[in-house]
């Protein structure tokens, strides 16, 4: 079992009052970037190294909230997607997670009926 944090989530959560979350998150924007658009990033660098050191062993993730569309997101990306158990999904994304031009194309229900096409998904309440 491995268990992983994206950037600024979990224990190594960013500290600050709300100012200084909306200068992180500028931040990343002018670098042409999102932080939840790095945070996908992420899962899917964890989700390779998990592999290298697994061999052909089964990957299964597990996310609730807005990390499980970042991990929905993060799966569509990859060659082989993970499994994925996901519960407490957003309905629909009003501007969380802050992914650029993902609202354009797809909806969570869209991208969970695209992964539930490719590879074992599970949702909870």
């Amino acid at each position: 079992m491995v268990w992983f944090s994206p950037r600024g989530e979990g224990p190594h959560a960013w500290s600050g009052d709300t100012r200084k979350q909306v200068q992180l998150r500028r931040r990343f924007q002018l670098l042409g970037q999102t932080v939840d658009g790095m945070r996908v990033w992420d899962l899917r660098r964890a989700l390779q190294a998990v592999r290298q050191l697994g061999g052909d062993t089964e990957v299964q993730v597990a996310a609730s909230g807005r990390l499980s569309v970042l991990a929905a997101v993060a799966a569509v990306f990859e060659d082989r997607p993970p499994a994925l158990l996901l519960s407490d999904q957003p309905k629909n994304l009003n501007g969380e997670p802050d992914l650029l031009n993902v609202t354009r194309v797809a909806d969570p229900a869209s991208i969970l009926e695209i992964l539930g096409q490719h590879t074992r998904l599970t949702l909870g309440p």
